[in-house]
């Protein structure tokens, strides 16, 4: 959301990319809120903030680079790159990665924003390494990932379960992943003590 703006700045609301219920199946609004500084812009600034306490990460997209989002990630974006819900590949990621029933795919040219809860880490896979991120820590990951859902202690609903650890993404590179350090709360549990 917009904390502050100054200057000639020009506020507008616009459809996002895709369907409605894609995008509120993503975590999304069906409309965005497009800023524009007017004439040449000179001392037009925009803060702008994610509803959730966290870092935000700030990428560079190269024409044709792309990064999915995980449900309620995505901040901001130029007007140039394009935002579209995606699908997951099988329906064990769409129920069980904790990234939301849809996700984003963000395509550059252009700078994109994402933010997640506590820190956020971005880690390279090289070709073949594999990588393992609990589903309620994974933020944001490169389309050319390899991306499977499945219990922590692998072979083992049990140990996984009565470990606590339950499920896991794993991810095959390369590529990068940004993993968040805090989880949100699920709905309808409060953090406070009793």
């Amino acid at each position: 959301s917009i904390v502050s703006y100054r200057g000639d700045v020009s506020l507008s609301v616009r459809e996002g990319a895709g369907s409605w219920l894609g995008r509120i199946f993503a975590g999304e609004l069906p409309w965005t809120t497009s800023i524009a500084a007017l004439l040449d812009g000179t001392g037009a600034e925009c803060m702008i903030c994610p509803s959730g306490l966290g870092a935000i990460e700030v990428i560079e997209l190269a024409e044709d680079e792309g990064i999915h989002l995980r449900s309620g990630s995505f901040l901001a974006a130029d007007s140039t790159v394009e935002v579209v819900t995606r699908s997951h590949a099988s329906l064990q990621t769409t129920f069980f990665s904790g990234s939301g029933l849809r996700h984003l795919q963000v395509k550059g040219p252009g700078t994109c924003a994402f933010n997640g809860h506590g820190a956020l880490h971005c880690e390279k896979l090289s070709a073949g390494e594999r990588m393992a991120v609990d589903n309620g820590h994974v933020v944001a990951w490169s389309p050319n990932l390899n991306m499977e859902v499945g219990f922590a202690a692998k072979g083992s609903a049990f140990r996984s379960l009565a470990s606590g650890e339950g499920l896991m993404c794993f991810f095959e590179g390369p590529g990068e992943v940004w993993v968040q350090t805090h989880a949100p709360e699920p709905h309808g549990r409060s953090s406070k003590t009793k």
